[in-house]
């Protein structure tokens, strides 16, 4: 569901280049849905940190490929961590009932 969340919200730092810029009531709007049609009992809040850890354990996953030789993919290491921070930033936005 973190995952999904960061994809399709999307969870991601407009400035990355490649992120659907949007605001952050429409991001949160968005959240809700997700997690209200996800068919659980999920809440936004519950969400965030879960898309957070999972992006800082890509982060490093990542790393250490390219650590191993895989060079092309190093650039993606600091945009899963601009990303988990952009997050972390906007948590509190992205959980409000009204966006």
């Amino acid at each position: 569901m973190a995952y999904l969340a960061y994809r399709l919200v999307p969870l991601a730092d407009p400035n990355n280049g490649d992120a659907i810029d949007s605001d952050l009531g429409e991001r949160a709007r968005r959240l809700r849905l997700l997690a209200a049609s996800y068919g659980s009992q999920l809440a936004p809040a519950d969400v965030l940190p879960v898309a957070v850890a999972r992006l800082h354990d890509l982060a490093a996953f990542t790393e250490a490929r390219a650590d191993q030789g895989q060079e092309t993919v190093r650039s993606h290491v600091e945009l899963y961590r601009r990303d988990a921070a952009w997050i972390t930033r906007h948590a509190d936005e992205l959980c409000q009932e009204s966006g």
